[in-house]
């Protein structure tokens, strides 16, 4: 039986990361890590200023912008144009390159054109274009309206008057200039001209609240809250996965309220490495780390929220251990045996009802099931039943008070005969049929006796279609686990009927069992 038991074991492990796989994808809960645009630009929550005082000869209007460059590398030059739409204002600034997993604010100092004479209040449709040489083409932002008002650098008129004792009094127009910093609103950025060295000093927009509580999923109703009542019905099974699942709170107080999603960094060892992104929902606040190099010992992670045009400052670093994610072990069967009950009655009232009972010493296999034979007879008819029921046990003790995940055993078929046997909806069954339709714990170590094998009453149903056959026994040994008698599994078919006057059989011979237990 080797090449039978290792290819299904490997068909076991196949399922079930495709199951995991299948769940994740279904719910969205991993993005690719460059999920959105690795170099955006958009303008400051302040997006222009106006010089002071107004000087026509120098920069009147500065356009404030934000680079954020998301990638591992720095850019090439950037080159940024801002054209008034009315012909009034124009000017350009050059960047040698935006650094990797940077915001970098700018203002671009827009001039007079030589064709601007005159009032120039009211609205200008500033057009911004940010060219990357060589890389990513140009961008274009959508029109930038800005407000000028009515006395924005128009002359105002003084008087000036002769001294006293002069003569006739006469009175000379003076021109000055209007104060223009007193007629903005916005707040300002600082004033960096030409000089694009002192763009580190500029603003920042306003950001996103931070992200709180990062931490890894350690039970499966934890993952309601961060994925939905959907989400968490397959969180066992991405928790059994062995992936490290980070998830967070997010209430959106101090900062803007209005997100696009998350982005998840690794951190350590100075790092920030962009591992991946949740997008289109704040509320979806789960992440599945893939593992990295070397495990998630000693690796750390953090997460910002972020807009088009913003990104909140990094939540403080959730730093894996060796408990930090699940563990899943394989374990053998220490003891398995069967046992039988058999009618007999051969149609001499002598030996009619006598009953045999049949205890099997520990087999290679496990056999569940019944076989009832029936004959018609002139004097008395005949009848030889049989049940059986099998057994396995499992040394859960090294794993006493950790914390369970989940539990499933798992069984192949070696060999089953099933007569007259019919599925639910009435389809007929072939040799991977499993008879075994309750899996449920004993009463005592039945290993130590050739007796026939009790159950208690509580009962877990198996799946029927081999050649795998595997129940979920989280409970049966989260209560062994935490110190309660482990009296093992018994498998039995419900159909026990000896005495029955019947022609029929369902019999599996089961081999390879194995108790596979996820925990912390």
């Amino acid at each position: 039986m080797p090449s039978r038991t290792h290819h299904a074991t490997a068909n076991t492990s196949s399922r079930k990361a495709q199951f995991v796989c299948s769940a994740i994808a279904m719910l969205a809960i991993s993005t690719p890590a460059l999920a959105t645009p690795e170099f955006t630009a958009a303008f400051a929550e302040h997006p222009y200023t106006f010089a002071t005082p107004c000087d026509p000869a120098k920069p009147v209007i500065f356009v404030n912008i934000v680079l954020r460059n998301s990638t591992d590398a720095p850019t090439g030059p950037v080159h940024i144009f801002a054209e008034d739409g009315r012909r009034a204002f124009e000017g350009d600034l050059r960047l040698p390159h935006v650094s990797a997993h940077a915001d970098v604010p700018v203002a671009v100092a827009l001039h007079r054109t030589t064709s601007s004479a005159g009032p120039l209040a009211g609205t200008h449709p500033i057009a911004v274009t940010v060219d990357r040489a060589g890389s990513g083409g140009k961008e274009h932002l959508t029109p930038l309206d800005v407000a000028i008002p009515a006395t924005f650098c128009i002359p105002a008129v003084a008087t000036h008057t002769t001294a006293p004792g002069a003569g006739t009094m006469s009175v000379t127009p003076v021109r000055t200039h209007v104060p223009i910093g007193l007629l903005v609103t916005p707040t300002p950025l600082p004033n960096v001209g030409d000089n694009a060295a002192k763009v580190a000093n500029l603003s920042v927009l306003a950001r996103p609240a931070v992200p709180t509580s990062v931490r890894n999923v350690t039970v499966a109703t934890d993952c309601g809250s961060h994925v939905g009542a959907l989400g968490s019905l397959t969180c066992p099974a991405m928790i059994a996965s062995g992936d490290l699942l980070l998830v967070w709170d997010w209430k959106g107080e101090g900062g803007l309220t209005d997100i696009d999603g998350y982005r998840i960094y690794r951190v350590d060892s100075g790092l920030k490495a962009l591992v991946g992104t949740r997008s289109n929902s704040k509320d979806l606040t789960l992440f599945d780390i893939a593992p990295p190099t070397g495990g998630y010992s000693g690796k750390c992670y953090a997460i910002s929220a972020y807009t088009t045009k913003a990104e909140s400052e990094l939540s403080s670093a959730f730093c894996a251990s060796g408990g930090s994610v699940a563990k899943t072990v394989r374990l053998r069967a220490f003891q398995s045996r069967s046992s039988t009950k058999s009618h007999a009655n051969s149609g001499n009232p002598i030996f009619s009802g006598s009953y045999v009972k049949i205890n099997m010493p520990a087999p290679t296999n496990v056999i569940v099931g019944y076989a009832y034979a029936f004959e018609e007879h002139t004097f008395g008819d005949s009848v030889a039943n049989m049940i059986y029921r099998g057994a396995v046990a499992f040394d859960v003790s090294d794993l006493a008070k950790r914390r369970l995940v989940s539990a499933r055993l798992h069984l192949q078929i070696a060999d089953s005969k099933c007569k007259d046997c019919v599925r639910a909806g009435g389809d007929p069954v072939g040799n991977n049929y499993s008879c075994t339709t309750s899996i449920r714990s004993g009463t005592e170590f039945w290993w130590r006796n050739t007796d026939w094998i009790e159950v208690r009453s509580a009962s877990i149903e198996p799946n029927d279609v081999g050649p795998d056959i595997s129940a979920d026994v989280t409970n049966l040994v989260a209560s062994w686990m935490a110190g309660e008698p482990n009296y093992g599994f018994v498998l039995i078919n419900n159909d026990e009927r000896l005495g029955v006057a019947l022609n029929k059989q369902c019999q599996t011979s089961y081999s390879n069992p194995v108790l596979e237990i996820t925990y912390y």
